[in-house]
C-alpha cells in the first residue's frame, strides 16, 4: 500500500493530530511503520490508552484502499507534507496534513481535511 494510505487512516484518528502524528512519524521513520506497530510500540511512541483504543478500533474496520478509491472516485487527489505538489504555504499551518485537490479545487485554492 502506499504511504498516504496511512496518513489518511491518522488523519481519522480522534487524538492524533499533527504535532502528534509528527512524532509518530518521527518514532517510527513512516506511516506505515506506525500503522503497523504493537499497542506496546505505540504506548512508547507517546500515544495514550484512550488513543490507542480509538486507533485500534479504526484500524480494525478500515478499509484504507475503498476508503482511497472513495477520495478517487470524486475526482478528489490527496497530497501530503512529501509531494512535490503539496503548498509551501500550507506546510506552515500546524493542524492540517493532508491537502485535498481536484481539477477544480487548483483553481479556487481549496484545502480540506478528512475530520
Amino acid at each position: 500500500m502506499e504511504e498516504r494510505l496511512y496518513w489518511i487512516g491518522f488523519n481519522l484518528v480522534k487524538g492524533i493530530g499533527a504535532v502528534r502524528f509528527q512524532s509518530l512519524l518521527d518514532y517510527f521513520g513512516n506511516a506505515e511503520s506506525a500503522w503497523n506497530a504493537s499497542p506496546a510500540e505505540l504506548s512508547q511512541a507517546g500515544l495514550g490508552e484512550k488513543v490507542l483504543e480509538r486507533f485500534f478500533e479504526l484500524k480494525s474496520t478500515l478499509d484504507l484502499e475503498k476508503f482511497r478509491d472513495l477520495i478517487d472516485k470524486q475526482g478528489m487527489r490527496v497530497l501530503i507534507w512529501q509531494d512535490a505538489g503539496y503548498p509551501p504555504h500550507l506546510k506552515e499551518i500546524d493542524h492540517l496534513r493532508l491537502y485535498f485537490t481536484s481539477e477544480a479545487s487548483l483553481h479556487r485554492k481549496t484545502v480540506g481535511r478528512l475530520r
